[in-house]
């Protein structure tokens, strides 16, 4: 299969938006400032990764999960974080 070229418009819901805040105040009240800062710095460059579209690095095409669904695993964060979205390609 041919990879798609191109970038990725990457937003968060506002559902996804409360959970981003909701973890991150959970990480600071359980390990404390500076593991949050980390934390969030991590998500933040792994969400960043996404911009690079279908040509990042590990990009997997998932249509058994959904139309124009990619998914990924991102070095940003220790052992590797699944993140997905959806290719603006369709």
């Amino acid at each position: 299969m041919k990879k798609e070229t191109g970038t990725w418009d990457v937003r968060l819901t506002n559902a996804a938006l409360s959970d981003y805040r909701e973890i991150l105040l959970w990480t600071r009240q359980h390990f404390g400032e500076r593991q949050a800062v980390a934390y969030a710095n991590a998500l933040d460059d792994a969400l960043a990764e996404l911009s690079d579209g279908p040509a990042l690095a590990g990009a997997k095409l998932r249509e058994d999960l959904g139309h124009g669904l990619f998914c990924c695993i991102s070095p940003a964060t220790r052992g590797g974080a699944v993140t997905s979205s959806r290719s603006k390609f369709e």
